[in-house]
């Protein structure tokens, strides 16, 4: 389907129909090519402003060089709790209080009341009831009377 055509006319710019084909199809591609070029450039341009716009979220703790670590370096000061109940629930309650306190903080559970008062948790250890004494249970973090 190549039609023929006489000498020297594709000096004259007389050009086959096969080539009119392919020049069509190339100009057609390398459209279609700068469009999708285009919509890239604009999603990326779009996606870019939009996080420069939204702000970090509220929760979102971040560590910078004047603070390196997240972590205090000396713990918050204690304020040791005086114990004067007359009545062992009471006792029990806030003795349950400090162990929680001492806990949170030091991320272990104490191992016997003395080590709260060493500590600065209670300023004194009450008295338990005639026959008891308070004893740390580990598992619930709780002071409970034996």
């Amino acid at each position: 389907m190549n039609p023929t055509f006489p000498a020297g006319a594709a000096a004259r710019g007389v050009i086959g129909f096969d080539d009119m084909a392919t020049l069509s199809l190339i100009d057609y591609l390398l459209s279609m090519y700068l469009r999708l070029c285009s919509l890239a450039f604009v999603a990326i341009a779009l996606a870019a402003c939009d996080q420069q716009s939204s702000p970090p979220p509220a929760t979102a703790i971040t560590a910078t060089p004047e603070t390196p670590s997240l972590r205090p370096a000396t713990p918050p000061p204690v304020h040791p709790i005086t114990i004067a109940a007359p009545d062992a629930s009471t006792a029990l309650a806030e003795l349950t209080q400090a162990v929680r306190r001492f806990s949170a903080e030091r991320r272990k559970v104490p191992l016997n009341l003395e080590e709260l008062t060493a500590a600065g948790y209670l300023k004194s250890i009450p008295s338990a009831p005639a026959g008891k004494r308070f004893v740390i249970n580990p598992k619930t973090v709780a002071v409970t009377l034996e």
